[in-house]
């Protein structure tokens, strides 16, 4: 009903935004229980660049999409 679009809202992005947290806190824990063994900084190390990657490629593709 259109009354309640208002709640609606409000409660879908307080959904998104615990699950982000959620996300982040899972990822927080599992590098720190990991701890700095060279394996996994290197494979952190990997993952970092990839997501920057493709952080950086939807970054430009967002971009030209605007200008063009």
């Amino acid at each position: 009903p259109q009354q309640h679009v208002p709640v609606a809202l409000a409660a879908f992005n307080i959904g998104v935004e615990l699950g982000q947290l959620g996300v982040v806190l899972c990822a927080w824990a599992l590098v720190k229980a990991l701890g700095e063994r060279p394996r996994v900084v290197a494979w952190r190390t990997i993952a970092l660049y990839g997501i920057g990657s493709v952080a950086a490629w939807w970054t430009i593709e967002r971009v030209v999409a605007i200008v063009a």
